[in-house]
């Protein structure tokens, strides 16, 4: 079967002053499906050209869930990150929530959430167009799987004739 990829060239026009640039806000959601190992971690890559020249807000929303109902991820375990960026460009990263810390070890079937990431990517997109979620679970007992994850970032648009991947459910306002 050929899979299709969706190239979608952005054109901007700008009707201001040359000084602006316009607004754009692009979300793309990774669909996993993949267990957290037991005090161990998974990582989930998104390759992305956004068409975006630099990013002013990130918004997150997560779905995990526990495999087994027998054997529930603890809330107390679980950790997430998420890295913009490789080493060799300096990448940003921000933590995303640390229930090691802040919560009891109970036990749940589902965790959703949305997170406003504030400021913690602000600047230029990064040349490897990589972004990497990360969640762990840091102690013995349940099981967690990663459901997926739903990447929004706002910023000022690309040039024309800049490039977006619109292909696995990309969405640009």
């Amino acid at each position: 079967m050929r899979r299709l990829l969706l190239i979608l060239t952005v054109i901007v026009a700008c009707w201001a002053s040359p000084e602006s640039q316009a607004q754009i806000e692009v979300e793309r959601t990774v669909t996993v499906n993949q267990s957290v190992p037991d005090r161990g971690e998974y990582v989930s890559t998104l390759q992305w050209e956004a068409g975006v020249a630099s990013i002013s807000q990130v918004k997150l929303d997560l779905a995990l869930s526990s495999p087994s109902i027998s054997n529930p991820m603890w809330l107390g375990d679980m950790y997430a990150s998420l890295t913009h960026g490789i080493a060799s460009e300096t990448e940003r990263m921000t933590q995303v929530f640390n229930y090691y810390a802040n919560a009891p070890n109970n036990s749940a079937t589902s965790l959703s959430g949305s997170y406003n990431l504030g400021s913690a990517f602000n600047g230029s997109w990064l040349a490897s167009n990589k972004w990497s979620l990360l969640v762990a679970d840091r102690a013995q007992g349940g099981v967690g799987r990663l459901d997926s994850w739903k990447l929004a970032v706002e910023g000022t648009a690309a040039g024309a004739g800049s490039t977006m991947d619109l292909s696995s459910g990309g969405t640009v306002r």
